[in-house]
């Protein structure tokens, strides 16, 4: 089976936060080095850094999530990217478990995407899953998310999953288990409330769960 490129998203002022979190769990789960790919955005600069655990993509722009859409299309790293067909999009505010890689992986191939939450109440989440990178690239929707406002990246979320012709979720209907009291995971004064993913073995830790229909998160508060 070929491997998969896992491509992390993150940005210049909290990586120093979060990568010593969720690199050491890939490495953990078994993923090697050269199939990590950090992207660091709201650099000064372009340039790449090939260290013991990942190599490092620094980008002179603010594309946050997408990024991992950008990059994978952009013809600057297809030889980066020649060896996989498939890349594996994560923020990094996620945490892997054991048995991520193994189940990351299991997928059908010939699709363009797939997702790491089934449709539910409409929402999906394009910001964990895997993407066949020559679909990326053939899409010009990408292109418009380039330095794009949060407020734009958060109001399409998902735009990228469902342009997709062939696409699936991981597990098929299985959900996601939220754990619904904050704690300040980071110690940014930011209270998160964590998510794991079971058909992925992928914890998450989610700032914006103020977002959640206020009568859901009385309930589960």
């Amino acid at each position: 089976m070929q491997p998969l490129a896992y491509l992390v998203t993150s940005h210049y002022s909290y990586a120093p936060l979060t990568l010593p979190r969720i690199l050491p769990s890939l490495m953990a789960a078994g993923i090697a080095p050269e199939q990590v790919f950090v992207l660091v955005g709201g650099c000064d600069r372009e340039l790449e850094v090939r260290g013991p655990q990942c190599t490092f993509w620094y980008l002179p722009h603010h594309s946050r999530t997408f990024s991992a859409y950008l990059e994978a299309a952009s013809e600057s790293r297809r030889n980066a990217l020649a060896p996989f067909q498939h890349m594996f999009l994560l923020m990094d505010t996620c945490e892997a478990g054991p048995w991520f890689k193994n189940l990351s992986e299991h997928f059908d191939r010939s699709l363009d995407a797939c997702g790491g939450t089934p449709h539910g109440d409409g929402r999906t989440m394009s910001d964990i899953g895997a993407y066949r990178i020559e679909y990326l690239r053939k899409n010009p929707e990408v292109g418009k998310y380039w330095n794009h406002p949060m407020d734009m990246g958060v109001s399409s979320e998902g735009e990228m999953f469902l342009l997709a012709e062939k696409k699936a979720y991981y597990g098929g209907q299985g959900g996601v288990d939220r754990i619904m009291t904050p704690s300040d995971r980071y110690g940014t004064g930011t209270p998160r409330i964590t998510e794991y993913f079971t058909q992925l073995d992928l914890w998450k830790y989610k700032s914006n769960w103020g977002q959640l229909p206020i009568a859901e998160l009385n309930e589960r508060l």
